[in-house]
């Protein structure tokens, strides 16, 4: 399941996924509609995830999923988010990967944002599962399991965000010692949504290596974004935070902290530095900031 998200489908093809005919959709492309390429022989061509952002933000039905490398079989997306969630737990305690994926897809289908679904049915579920279990060797291993399964999600998810126009470049990480993979990993889709392009580090990144990255880094970085989950040094962390905000102040890039335990961040002492308690907030700033939209 899934296909590269460099491929290209025809009129032809997106008609039949979404139950058009190919003239309709010729139609559409020549009124700007949505953007499309033409080959050589002047045969129109669309790419997937164009595709997909076109079906999130109307009220269109696919009948052919798979066309654009999505499960077949979409589900019933009209519960509500309380049946949702209970519905994405049993699957994680399952360990039902393929049924979890699908139903993050529908929910990404249905016009979520990646902010939404990590606020709301990644991060709830995940939370009630840690809650319900005792610190046995079984419990550990379904909190495992479901964050793996969390991640291979998401990642499956991130190939249909790329975008061949960005309007900024992030960095995305964790610190040395904090060894979570979900937060890095959630703020660079959500910066990806809002057509950023993000390098993400990921956990357990020392703040050397954060500095190295902005100053070697090809590229002009507007954001650096942390997120602060488990915190064993609170006075060397702050102190590691003033030092790099200093230089990504010097250099015009942004400091964004986030993450459960970034309370313990004396946020004062950082320059020029922003503070989101979730992915919806981040969501926000970020459209507010570069003027994106779903």
């Amino acid at each position: 399941m899934g296909i590269p998200i460099t491929k290209t489908i025809s009129p032809k093809e997106f008609a039949a996924a979404i139950g058009s005919s190919e003239s309709s959709l010729k139609r559409w492309l020549d009124q700007g509609v949505m953007p499309c390429t033409k080959t050589p022989g002047g045969h129109r061509r669309i790419e997937v995830n164009e595709a997909i952002k076109y079906v999130r933000g109307s009220d269109l039905t696919l009948v052919q999923p798979q066309v654009l490398g999505l499960p077949t079989t979409m589900g019933d997306i009209q519960k509500p988010q309380k049946r949702q969630i209970i519905d994405f737990l049993q699957y994680l305690k399952e360990g039902n990967d393929n049924y979890a994926k699908q139903h993050l897809v529908n929910e990404f289908m249905n016009g979520k944002s990646l902010a939404e679904i990590f606020d709301g049915t990644i991060k709830k579920s995940l939370e009630f599962l840690g809650q319900i279990h005792e610190e046995d060797a079984e419990s550990i291993f379904l909190e495992h399991r479901a964050t793996q399964i969390c991640i291979s999600c998401i990642n499956f998810l991130s190939q249909y965000l790329s975008s061949s126009h960005t309007e900024f470049n992030a960095v995305s990480c964790s610190l040395e010692g904090d060894i979570y993979i979900l937060p890095s990993l959630g703020t660079s889709v959500v910066i990806m949504e809002n057509a950023g392009n993000c390098i993400n580090i990921g956990p357990h990144t020392p703040i050397s290596v954060i500095k190295q990255t902005v100053k070697n880094s090809r590229m002009k970085i507007d954001l650096v974004c942390i997120s602060i989950n488990d915190v064993i040094d609170v006075k060397q962390t702050n102190q590691d935070l003033i030092s790099l905000s200093n230089i990504l102040n010097a250099l015009e890039i942004e400091l964004v902290i986030g993450g459960r335990s970034s309370d313990k961040i004396n946020l004062s002492k950082l320059k020029e530095a922003s503070h989101f308690n979730n992915m919806l907030q981040l969501d926000e700033h970020l459209k507010a900031k570069f003027r994106t939209s779903k």
